[in-house]
Order: structure tokens, then sequence, then C-alpha cells
């Protein structure tokens, strides 16, 4: 059994039975150890069908999808049993091979071989959902869905199982038999034996602390998306004041190297367009400016040697 320390989706799950993956008593895909014992479960939050494995009939029943119901304010997924669990091949391909050698109409399965060669058989109670030949060949009988439907309700989230209603028939294969005169007008008939009900429900302390998980659960989701949206917007807030700081330092550092590198190449006193000595560190005495030289008249060009 898979304890979920690898895969959560595959808590309470069988991969092995007698230490074998399949069962060898049927064939293909029908043999392969799958499902859980019914009592642990993964989640089952987006699964449309869950299966049951049986040491009984050595293989699974399988549960459909079928809704929703309530136990304590709890609400749990539905699953049901269906005509897919007993079919012949007919209407589901993928179960014939449950059928060994000769097929038999839809709504019984042979576990001779899981019972040591007895013929047994195993259908719904009263045949319910089963071939209509066979409720004709044994008088009493009344399928009723109500009365004769297997479920399953299970919290999608947790896994826990709520409430379980698990209905079988074992039906015996009667024919005539030579030698013995008590057998021999017998038409060969699938004879109910016994049918029995299984039926469990989760204490109201128990789902009233299931509902709590759930409740938890639920706070525990919103919380970290409330957390994510608030880091987010607190990211956002930090990039753009950032990037104004960026902005801000890159103005400063324009206007810095302005007053840092701008020069007074305009001449304040004549308005010549000359460069202003006294600007450049000069004095008006000095004639050491290349091209330029200090006259009674001003700044003016040198004349070409």
């Amino acid at each position: 059994m898979n304890t979920g320390k690898s895969d959560l989706n595959l808590l309470g799950v069988l991969s092995l039975w007698n230490g074998l993956s399949n069962t060898t008593i049927y064939r293909d895909s029908c043999s392969i150890v799958n499902g859980t014992t019914g009592e642990l479960w993964p989640s089952v939050e987006y699964l449309e069908h869950v299966e049951i494995f049986s040491s009984d009939i050595c293989g699974e029943l399988s549960f459909q999808h079928n809704g929703t119901d309530w136990l304590s304010n709890v609400k749990g997924k539905k699953f049901v049993g269906t005509d897919f669990m007993f079919d012949n091949g007919t209407k589901y391909p993928e179960q014939s091979c449950y059928q060994d050698g000769k097929v038999i109409p839809s709504g019984l399965r042979g576990i001779s071989k899981c019972k040591f060669g007895a013929p047994a058989f195993l259908s719904y109670p009263h045949f319910y959902l089963a071939d209509p030949i066979y409720s004709t060949r044994v008088n009493g009988l009344k399928p009723n869905q109500t009365l004769h439907q297997s479920h399953l309700v299970i919290e999608p989230v947790t896994g826990i199982p709520l409430s379980a209603k698990a209905q079988l028939q074992l039906n015996l294969y009667v024919e005539p038999i030579k030698g013995m005169s008590i057998f021999s007008h017998i038409v060969p008939t699938y004879m109910p034996m016994i049918w029995f009900s299984q039926i469990a429900t989760l204490t109201e302390k128990y789902s009233s602390m299931t509902n709590i998980l759930v409740t938890i659960g639920s706070i525990g989701t919103y919380l970290g998306w409330a957390l994510f949206c608030i880091g987010l917007i607190f990211s956002i807030t930090g990039f753009v004041l950032l990037y104004k700081t960026d902005i801000m330092n890159e103005d400063a550092l324009r206007q810095k190297y302005y007053y840092l590198s701008g020069v007074n190449i305009w001449n304040s006193v004549h308005h010549n367009g000359f460069p202003d000595l006294q600007y450049l560190g000069a004095t008006q005495k000095s004639t050491n400016v290349v091209g330029y030289q200090s006259t009674q008249d001003g700044i003016t060009k040198k004349p070409d040697d």
C-alpha cells in the first residue's frame, strides 16, 4: 500500500497483493492490482471514478462519480456502483477481460478461480442492473435502485470517507448433474445464495472535526492568495519607487555636470563672443592665450604671422 510519501495522489492505493502486482486470476488489465482497501483515500477532487480492491473476489470494484451528498454540513463527492462494474464487455469493452472462456450476459462476474473452482458469481442484490434473463428464471426478485445500489461518499479534498454502502450478492451456477436425480429437472440457472449490505457512516464527532479541517484548509488557501497579492503590490511599488529614484539621480547628475563643466565663453563686458580671460583664470595683461591678445581696445585676435 502506498503511504503517499512520494505522491499524495497514491495515498492508500495498493500496488502489490501477496507480493505480486497482478492477481493471475483474470486476463490482461483486469488482473492488475489497483484501488484502495476502502478506509484510506487520496484526494478525489478531480477523479471521476474510484476503485476498491477486494481480496474476497481477487479484483477491483469500480464506482463512478454521481453528484454530491452532505453529512453534518460536510460536502462529499458521491460515487455509485453502475452497470460498468459487472459488464461482460458488450457495453464497456475494457471489462471483457473478466470473462473466462464462456461469455455470460452482463450483470455477473465469475470468481470461480478466486474460490478454488467453485461455480461462484458476484452481482448486485436481486440482479440489479443485470441482464433481465437472470431474474426471469428466479421468482421473487425485485431489483430496486434505492434498496440495492452501492455508493461511497468521500470528502473530495482530504479523502476522508463520510459514508459507504456496499451491497453485493453471491450466486451459484446450478445445472443438471449426471447421477443425481434431485438435479435432473433443473434448468441451468444462476441461483442467488445470499446478499449482504455493509453500511458505515462517519459519527457526528468526527464529521465536525472533518468540517474544521476542511475550513482550515480553505482559510489557508485564501490567506496564501491574499499574502501573494500583498507581496505583489509591495514589489510593484518598490520597482516604481526605484525607477523614480533612478530618474531623479540622473537629473541631479546632469545638473551637477552642467554647473561643474560649464564655461562662460562670452565677454560679459563687450559681448564680442571672445573668451573671458579673467574667467579662465588669466589677467587682462596676460597674452598667453593662443590666438588672442589683450589690447587697449579689448581682446583682439592675433594677426597671422
